[in-house]
């Protein structure tokens, strides 16, 4: 666990929900993301929504990983 209390983290990977106002109760949440590694420790990819509530879909996740490993 993370705790990012001024959100900067969230701003440097670009996940910050900006639709909600400076002083909102949800201002700062961030959006969900998936970030796969490679095996040198690079980031291969990166899958996010754009709602805090939204949650990236595990099958096509899965769908798209597997399409990559074959190619």
């Amino acid at each position: 666990m993370l705790s990012d209390v001024n959100s900067d983290i969230i701003r440097a990977f670009g996940l910050l929900a900006e639709n909600y106002p400076q002083g909102s109760f949800y201002y700062g949440v961030p959006h969900p993301v998936i970030v796969v590694l490679n095996a040198d420790g690079n980031v291969s990819h990166r899958f996010s929504e754009g709602h805090y509530s939204a949650r990236p879909d595990i099958e096509n996740i899965l769908r798209v990983l597997r399409k990559d490993a074959t190619s």
